[in-house]
């Protein structure tokens, strides 16, 4: 599941740099609920 959500993060990143910013958030959260 974190690796599903990290890519799609990754693709964000691409599209917006704004989203790159939310997907970081995303990803300490993922990393915190773990």
């Amino acid at each position: 599941m974190q690796v599903y959500a990290v890519m799609i993060i990754a693709d964000k990143m691409n599209r917006s740099k704004t989203n790159a910013v939310k997907g970081l958030i995303a990803i300490s959260l993922i990393s915190q609920n773990d």
